[in-house]
């Protein structure tokens, strides 16, 4: 009798510690595997362990130890195995395979230490290789070597240290990229993808020397619903900073060209917080129009020296200031007609202008106060008044 309830107790005992459960037996607290009802933490195989991918319902088996996983962990579906990794203590480390549901063939290889990726990880595509990239305590550490999906194109060689990219090449669906000492060198195209479509074209052409934009840089633009690709922008650059160049706006429905715009620096390229909202911060050199408004802005070194715009009543305004920045003065349409620009870069027109300004100003308001001494203060002032006062300054009179 004594010898039977020793045998049941120790039956007891032992289906209290099985070494292998169902993952529906398991609870989570603070970060470690229990069996369900246990306070101590598991030990042992956990089955049946349900993982999410696209279109199949694959179950894992995972090793545990002290709560944590530990040693082997697979998954498989239908049979065919589709993961394994190796675990220290709750951290990755070791192999980690990814394969294939149909073929079985590998389609990722990674190497693990401590939980941080190092060593070799490999790419796979239908069972060829198409990247190999070494990693070191869990950042790119290097080479990177990078094939086209049947292996036979290199499309990437790039050498890395810490994370960071020193030398080489590399072309993905984002563009082509040179490097050299850590900066991008030489050659760098950016691609865009037609709207709808998969056709790729080229966005930007661009040229570097040791990480700054040096020489010719060129943008393109798709129009919208059609296959037309437009050179958008010219922009010439010495050491990183913008020069001149020149930019076009199109009709969003044909792609024709509405205007073509000059480009050069501004006194202001410089200022941390400048943006003039042109390619490479620079600014229109010459008159540009809307059509749609019958407005213009008329811009000459650098500087918009006088703008009108028209919604609805029209409004006139002329360079008053460039210190520290433009201040404009609202002025007739005379005026602001009789306002001659220089756009040439090689004057001090914008000097000579502002100076002129400020004589036209005192000898108007000088014209305005003798008429009015005459006639009376609240005599009204008209725009042909003021035309002629205006010629009357060029010509030198004064009241």
């Amino acid at each position: 009798m004594k010898k039977t309830m020793l045998t049941l107790l120790v039956a007891a005992s032992l289906a209290g510690c099985r070494s292998e459960i169902d993952h529906a037996e398991t609870v989570t607290r603070n970060g470690l595997i229990y069996q369900y009802g246990e306070t101590d933490p598991f030990n042992g195989l956990v089955v049946n362990i349900p993982i999410g991918l696209p279109g199949i319902s694959a179950l894992c088996n995972a090793r545990v130890e002290n709560g944590r996983n530990s040693g082997q962990s697979e998954c498989f579906y239908n049979g065919q195995k589709l993961y394994e990794v190796e675990y220290l203590a709750g951290n990755k480390d070791g192999v980690e395979r990814v394969f294939d549901a149909k073929s079985g063939d590998n389609i990722s290889v990674t190497h693990w230490k401590n939980g941080r990726q190092d060593g070799e990880e490999e790419q796979y595509v239908n069972g060829i290789l198409v990247s190999r990239k070494a990693y070191k305590d869990g950042k790119p550490d290097g080479e990177e070597i990078r094939w086209s999906d049947n292996g036979k194109t290199v499309l990437t060689k790039l050498r890395w240290r810490a994370g960071n990219k020193q030398e080489g090449f590399l072309e993905d669906s984002e563009g082509k990229y040179n490097y050299l000492n850590g900066q991008l060198h030489g050659e760098r195209l950016k691609y865009g993808y037609i709207s709808g479509k998969l056709k790729r074209y080229t966005s930007a052409e661009e040229h570097y020397d040791n990480g700054k934009l040096d020489g010719v840089q060129k943008k393109y633009v798709n129009i919208l619903h059609t296959d037309l690709v437009q050179q958008e922008s010219e922009i010439i650059y010495d050491k990183g900073v913008a020069r001149s160049g020149w930019m076009k706006k199109f009709d969003p429905v044909n792609g024709s060209i509405i205007q073509e715009i000059k480009l050069t620096q501004s006194p202001h390229g410089s200022d941390e917080d400048f943006d003039s909202g042109y390619p490479g911060n620079l600014v229109p050199d010459g008159v540009l129009k809307q059509e749609d408004t019958e407005s213009e802005e008329v811009w000459a070194n650098g500087v918009k020296v006088k703008y009108s715009y028209n919604y609805g009543e029209p409004s006139f305004h002329i360079l008053e200031s460039t210190t520290p920045w433009e201040k404009y003065r609202e002025v007739s349409q005379a005026e602001y007609s009789a306002y001659e620009v220089s756009a040439s870069p090689e004057s001090n027109a914008i000097q000579r202008q502002i100076a002129s300004l400020s004589h036209n100003e005192n000898c108007h308001n000088a014209w305005i106060t003798a008429y009015r001494n005459e006639i009376g203060d609240d005599a009204a002032v008209t725009s042909e008044q003021l035309s002629e006062w205006s010629d009357w300054c060029r010509e030198g009179k004064l009241p």
